[in-house]
């Protein structure tokens, strides 16, 4: 669960659009990184969550269509 704030952040701190990240391999270290810091940027509102909050938090999400 990323937030598109967050990818968008991720990206533009590199200089980069969603067209280059794009093209990117999944396996390019510059994709990898973006990846790492858009989890670091996405991670603090899940970090108040208990654990038996975030099993319902992604059972709901589970369940959506």
């Amino acid at each position: 669960m990323v937030s598109s704030t967050a990818r968008a952040a991720a990206w533009a701190a590199r200089g980069l659009t969603a067209e280059r990240i794009v093209a990117l391999p999944a396996d390019h270290p510059l994709r990898q990184d973006i990846e790492a810091d858009t989890n670091r940027r996405s991670a603090p509102p899940y970090e108040t969550l208990t654990p038996d909050e975030r099993l319902r938090l992604l059972a709901g999400l589970a369940a959506l269509p």
